[in-house]
């Protein structure tokens, strides 16, 4: 869902600078987007591995819940 939604969003406001350059704004989303894949690939297997199971999954439940804060800021901003 952010995948389809935030190149629309990053468009927008890669037009509203007055310099309209799409492609790099595209290509910078992208970047960010699949070293995120990347690190979320690697950075749970080692908390894993040093902390065990439950900071693994504590530090999994602090990316979700910092998650839903930007969401909640970003949708207040847009009010």
């Amino acid at each position: 869902m952010v995948h389809s939604r935030c190149p629309s969003l990053i468009n927008q406001a890669g037009t509203h600078t007055g310099e309209c350059a799409r492609s790099l704004v595209n290509g910078l989303f992208l970047s960010i987007y699949y070293m995120g894949g990347v690190l979320g690939t690697l950075i749970p297997p080692t908390i894993y591995t040093h902390c065990g199971w439950l900071a693994c999954y504590g530090s999994m439940q602090l990316v979700l819940l910092a998650s839903f804060m930007m969401i909640i800021f970003k949708c207040r901003k847009l009010d």
